[in-house]
């Protein structure tokens, strides 16, 4: 018979995956949801529709439906650079340390000396 998980953390980690590689899937995921959402944000701040965007933008209204989307991993910095001066506004990238993502690093180089 096999044990009750009851601890919320094993519970996550047993349906989520606790992988490198599933903990980046959902990060990236996380990012894809979070870019549908300030793209939509930005066209409907500016009371526009997505047919007006994709004017706007020289697109279709499809591809702005695709870049809003949750699911959606092919937005380019081009598109984005288009979609932000459509709406006047400028388009910002940043890279942001993860966190432990540093001392991580550093005790990974010290162990191989």
């Amino acid at each position: 018979m096999a044990k009750k998980l009851s601890d919320p953390p094993a519970l996550v980690a047993r349906d989520a995956g606790s992988t490198r590689a599933s903990r980046a899937r959902r990060v990236a995921s996380d990012f894809h949801v979070q870019l549908g959402q300030v793209i939509y944000d930005a066209r409907t701040g500016a009371d526009l529709t997505q047919q007006q965007l994709a004017d706007r933008a020289g697109t279709t209204q499809p591809v702005i439906a695709r870049l809003e989307a949750a699911h959606y991993d092919g937005h380019s910095l081009a598109m984005l650079r288009r979609i932000a001066r459509a709406l006047n506004q400028r388009l910002e990238v940043r890279l942001v340390g993860a966190v432990g993502g540093a001392s991580r690093s550093r005790a990974r180089r010290r162990a191989t000396r």
